[in-house]
């Protein structure tokens, strides 16, 4: 018996048409943000695959249900980076003669504002200080711009090297920005109060997109050339595990304080994955079996606000048992099921009785162990 401790993943994928799951609206996902107000996720679509793709923001709701947010701005923008402001959406809109920040509400989905930014080559990534001053990076420009009351600045022009994913550090009221085009892939740190920038560490990384911090303090960066996210446990990054190996081309990468989650746009599928902080105590026994004896479909809908189903595949006859975990790897719900034949079935789970978070699992069929992830949400 192998024994592993459970790092949970759940994947929005496009989805299979015989089991009659929605239409996947992503196309070459580029950042993700959580509307915590009012419980759904949103998500830029870069280039795509074809016409009506490229400049879509889509709103993924507590029930994993896509709908489009916004289309404004197809096949007129690029959209990079996502950033909740306020009461407001800012998006990093490029490849325009006229690029910049789009704005729009998060109450109507309306595009009601756009700060034009002259000069810049592709914006990336946004965030804002704790006086509301907005922060743009430009990757092909190799710049920082500012923006104060709507009016943009540039701030930096030299020393920085495609710089790409941005975050702000209150706790040291700096910038950490990451220059991949700079020998060593170094994390850039830029003081707020006197406008220096210095080298915080050398990551010899390659490809990085996204950086972000959890509540616990550690720094998370995606690194699409390795399709990796690294986690650093000190600010001064002075080590790093990699913490989710799965995604293809990870992108703009967010911290989902809500439900402590690292949400992960995969730029090459097309999907966005979820993956807990927290790593759960749950033994996994997957058998190094074909996995066609029993597969693991996406359940649907994840998130979700009450009920899920878990979708699963048999390769021949046999039990099925399902054990829903909290994060410390308790017990909360056990479904065992009669004997089932070869072939596709599903399985409601109610966790309406459940606190909101993540809500590991286990589907068992005699030997064969495979594990994936629920999300609640309210």
């Amino acid at each position: 018996m192998v024994h592993r401790i459970l790092l949970a993943v759940f994947v929005i994928a496009p989805m299979l048409p015989a089991i009659g799951i929605a239409q996947n609206l992503l196309s070459n996902p580029e950042s993700i943000v959580y509307d915590a107000e009012r419980g759904h996720y949103l998500v830029s679509n870069w280039r795509g695959d074809g016409p009506g793709d490229r400049g879509a923001i889509v709103r993924i709701d507590g029930n994993g249900n896509q709908t489009y947010f916004n289309t404004e701005l197809v096949d007129a923008y690029s959209i990079a980076g996502l950033y909740v402001y306020g009461d407001s959406l800012l998006a990093a809109a490029g490849e325009n003669p006229n690029s910049g920040i789009a704005v729009f509400s998060l109450e109507t989905a309306a595009l009601v504002g756009f700060i034009a930014v002259p000069g810049i080559g592709l914006p990336n990534d946004i965030t804002s200080d704790r006086d509301g001053v907005i922060y743009l990076t430009d990757y092909w420009g190799d710049a920082l711009y500012r923006i104060v009351d709507g009016v943009p600045e540039l701030l930096f022009d030299q020393g920085l090297f495609n710089p790409n994913g941005i975050m702000y550090d209150e706790d040291n009221h700096r910038l950490l920005t990451l220059a991949p085009g700079t020998a060593g892939c170094p994390v850039m740190a830029i003081s707020i109060a006197d406008s220096s920038i210095s080298v915080l560490a050398y990551s010899g990384l390659g490809g990085y997109d996204g950086i972000v911090r959890d509540s616990a303090g550690r720094i998370y960066i995606s690194e699409w050339t390795t399709d990796s996210v690294h986690r650093y446990d000190d600010a001064l990054l002075s080590g790093h595990i990699i913490f989710s190996g799965g995604p293809a081309s990870p992108a703009d990468i967010y911290y989902d304080s809500v439900n402590d989650l690292i949400c992960v746009p995969s730029f090459s599928t097309h999907t966005v994955e979820f993956v807990p902080v927290h790593v759960s105590a749950v033994d996994d026994e997957e058998s190094d079996e074909s996995p066609l004896e029993l597969s693991l479909l996406p359940s649907h809908p994840n998130p979700c606000r009450g009920t899920t189903e878990i979708r699963y595949l048999l390769g021949s006859d046999g039990p099925i048992r399902i054990v829903v975990y909290d994060v410390r790897g308790r017990q909360v719900k056990e479904l065992t099921g009669d004997w089932r034949s070869a072939g596709y079935h599903q399985v409601v789970v109610d966790l309406s009785r459940l606190a909101a978070g993540v809500y590991p699992y286990r589907l068992e069929s005699g030997r064969h162990v495979r594990t994936g992830t629920i999300v609640l949400t309210r």
